[in-house]
This record gives structure tokens, sequence and C-alpha cells, in this order.
């Protein structure tokens, strides 16, 4: 074990927990805080020589905020989808059975002409309702290369729908 190993030891040791609960201050669900202080140490462990002893604790702090900050973002556009489908099965705005069957036939033609590991990551994290830690552990890649792959997924559908 490097020295550099034994500081991050201890760091992450020593401030795993205070970060969690200062994650639960911005995010309800146990779980969601957990992933997030993982990932931010996780990134740190990469950034380790790079970002100064003196700032690493402020770097922690920032980056458990903003990654708080991104998950209630998205919990919040996640919201608003489901608010509106639901609003769609009462009053119909979609439109007819026919016009919602060519969307669905339209998202997998989208889904389809992926490539295999994007397809998988999202037919993983949105229908077998998989976190991205576990994708990730699945395939072999870190949590963010799962976060780009639904990303440029949720891009491609995004597009599909503005440009028709």
């Amino acid at each position: 074990m490097t020295k550099n190993d034994k500081e991050f030891e201890y760091l992450f040791k020593s401030n795993y927990t205070r970060l969690y609960y200062y994650a639960l201050t911005f995010v309800d669900d146990a779980e969601v805080c957990k992933d997030i202080v993982s990932d931010v140490f996780e990134t740190l462990w990469h950034d380790y020589d790079s970002v100064r002893p003196d700032g690493r604790m402020a770097y922690l702090y920032a980056c458990v905020k903003n990654r708080c900050v991104d998950h209630l973002r998205r919990r919040s556009v996640k919201q608003r989808y489901v608010l509106f489908y639901a609003a769609d099965v009462r009053e119909g705005l979609l439109g007819t059975d026919r016009e919602l069957e060519e969307r669905l036939q339209r998202v997998d033609r989208v889904i389809s002409g992926m490539p295999p590991q994007r397809r998988f990551v999202l037919e993983q994290c949105f229908f077998h309702k998989k976190s991205y830690r576990e994708v990730a552990a699945i395939l072999g890649i870190t949590t963010d290369g799962v976060k780009r792959h639904i990303t440029t997924a949720l891009r491609n559908l995004r597009d599909e729908f503005m440009l028709k």
C-alpha cells in the first residue's frame, strides 16, 4: 500500500459517513446518497494527485452537493414526464391508440438502432430497474460510463421526436 493509498483510505474512512449525512440533507433516499458519496470518492481516487491536499475536503463536499442537485434535477424531469403521461391517460393528450402505437414503433426503431452496449444499458436501467452501479458491474465499466450511455440514448430518443 503506497502513501497515497493510505491517505485516501484514511480520508474515505473518516469522512464517508459525514458526507453521506450531508447528501441526505439534499436527497431523501439513503441508497441514492450512498451511491452519490461512493461515486464522489471514486472520482477523487482517479483525480487524487491533481487535487491539492488542503482542498480535498472542499472538493468532496462540493462534488456531493453538485451530484445531489443533479440527481434532484433528473428526478424532477422524470416526475414531469410521469405527470404528463398520467394526464394523457386521463385526458387523451397524446392522441389515439394508433398514434400511440406509431410512437412506440419509433421508440423501438431508435432503440434497435443503438449500439449493443448502449441498448443493454438503457434496457437494464429503465426496463429492469437496475442501478447504474449494478449495470456498471455487469459490463465492467464505470458508473460514469453508464451515465454517458444513458445520456446519449435519451438524446437519440429525444432527437427522434423533436425532428418529426
